[in-house]
């Protein structure tokens, strides 16, 4: 039989031979088994050990952790202050709601803090991890190798991104904030983002609570923004800038960059200089540029410098 789980990033993961060993814990330690196992906590505090096979970790209420080992993992730590671990290979975590520590270990993750002050680790080793806090002021660090933090349109909190690759280069990390911005009814607010360094923040939401994301210079590379009608500057290095959906104005800064504005109505400042690649998008867009020097399509209102 071919046993479908469907996860919460939308990505399905489909199960040859068997189906999950159903282990329900008493509060203490919980292990469970070589194959594939579904674990269930209590109300109270859970000490949950996956070891091998592709395991379901739910925690529940309580302090507890969940230690996914080998094998591809999802694992959602419910209420309270948790510690979720996911080992070895491609695992999905969430926090749920308190302050809870997560780290993903080696390979691919998909990690998110969800409510309460977290920090979210992407693990040791090369991989490319998503990170996300969501809500409360979170601390993200997704490690080596260019990793993807993602911001959605509900997300609140004043959060710092502490990530290794600061080099600017393709390794860079991506900061979006476009998570959930084509959905119905969603909160909408303008972002101010700006690459240089400076006191401050990095990223500004004054109209929506005044959620803030801070890192040090250099260390992101691409910005997608968000919701509303946003800001976008970049630095001195070469940085791929979308404005998402919104009336945005995106500055590339002083290289060779990529800018797209996507939809709605954007204004483009690209005439620096140096060579860019525009793409305006949809909706009826504005692009200052150099020409001969860049190339803009889809900008209906082009000012060459």
């Amino acid at each position: 039989m071919t046993l479908v789980a469907l996860l919460t990033s939308g990505a399905a993961l489909a199960y040859h031979g068997g189906d999950f060993n159903i282990v329900r814990c008493k509060g203490g330690e919980c292990k469970g088994t070589s194959d594939w196992d579904k674990m269930i906590g209590t109300n109270r505090r859970d000490i949950q050990y996956a070891f091998k096979g592709i395991d379901l970790l739910y925690g529940r209420d309580g302090k507890d952790d969940l230690y996914g080992f080998g094998g591809e993992d999802y694992a959602e730590g419910g209420d309270g202050n948790d510690k979720l671990s996911g080992g070895d290979k491609d695992d999905e975590l969430y926090g749920g709601n308190g302050e809870d520590f997560l780290n993903g270990g080696n390979h691919n993750d998909w990690l998110a803090g969800q409510g309460g002050d977290d920090e979210v680790f992407g693990g040791p080793g090369e991989y490319r991890d998503f990170l996300s806090g969501d809500g409360g002021d979170d601390l993200l660090n997704g490690g080596a190798d260019g990793d993807t933090y993602l911001f959605g349109s509900d997300w609140k909190g004043k959060d710092t991104i502490a990530d290794p690759d600061d080099g600017g280069g393709p390794n860079s990390a991506s900061v979006e904030f476009s998570w959930g911005c084509y959905s119905p009814d969603i909160p909408v607010s303008g972002l101010a983002i700006d690459l240089n360094s400076g006191p401050g923040p990095e990223v500004s939401d004054s109209t929506n609570g005044g959620n803030t994301v801070e890192w040090s210079a250099g260390m992101v590379r691409t910005v997608v923004g968000g919701c509303g009608d946003d800001v976008i500057t970049g630095d001195e290095r070469p940085n791929i800038l979308v404005g998402a959906r919104g009336m945005d104005t995106l500055n590339g800064g002083g290289a060779n960059d990529a800018v797209i504005g996507d939809a709605g109505d954007d204004t483009v400042r690209a005439d620096d200089g140096q060579p860019d690649n525009i793409d305006c998008g949809e909706g009826n867009d504005t692009v200052f540029f150099d020409e001969g020097v860049d190339t803009a399509t889809n900008c209906e209102l082009q000012n060459p410098g």
